[in-house]
């Protein structure tokens, strides 16, 4: 058994495993939105170790595209509409 050191054993602080804050969240999934970039690459780097988290970050992303391409579309939709009234 090794030593108490400062009260604590030493052997129980070293062998202890990383604590995973995985909580997901709404911060994420804004980040997601406004830079669905960014959001689809931590969503891969990130979909194994920390699952809600990169849940959040993808949907997200996904919904941050989906709404931009609706807004690309009625744009332009805008646009073709301003040119057949000339």
């Amino acid at each position: 058994m090794e030593e108490l050191k400062e009260g604590r054993n030493i052997e129980s602080v070293e062998n202890k495993p990383p604590v995973n804050l995985d909580r997901g969240g709404f911060a994420w999934g804004f980040l997601g939105f406004f830079i669905p970039i960014v959001g689809f690459i931590l969503w891969l780097v990130w979909r194994d170790e920390k699952p809600k988290t990169a849940k959040s970050l993808g949907i997200g992303a996904l919904v941050g595209v989906i709404i931009g391409f609706i807004f690309v579309v009625i744009y332009f939709l805008i646009i073709i509409i301003a040119i057949a009234d000339l």
